[in-house]
């Protein structure tokens, strides 16, 4: 059967997956950049009050962390995604 007439062909399945991937790291990657404002935003209003600054800043620097391993993971899916895209053609 060839796979352009195949319901669930290769080509299509990739094309989900990739969508899904594409998705879900676009999801990701906004979440990301509103605990970088929402903490920022915390660190900026905690006042005087110690605690919740350091607090603050502890969460902050780990929203950063993940928001560049989200960007890092999208950028690497791309440059594989690419790369097959030029050997399969």
């Amino acid at each position: 059967m060839n796979s352009s007439t195949d319901a669930l062909g290769f080509d299509r399945v990739v094309a989900v997956l990739n969508y899904l991937v594409g998705s879900a790291l676009l999801l990701a990657g906004f979440l990301a950049v509103g605990a970088i404002v929402w903490y920022g935003l915390r660190m900026a209003t905690a006042g005087g009050d110690a605690t919740a600054f350091s607090k603050a800043k502890s969460y902050l620097i780990k929203a950063c962390i993940g928001a560049l391993i989200i960007f890092g993971v999208y950028t690497i899916i791309n440059s594989i995604g690419g790369a097959a895209d030029t050997l399969t053609k």
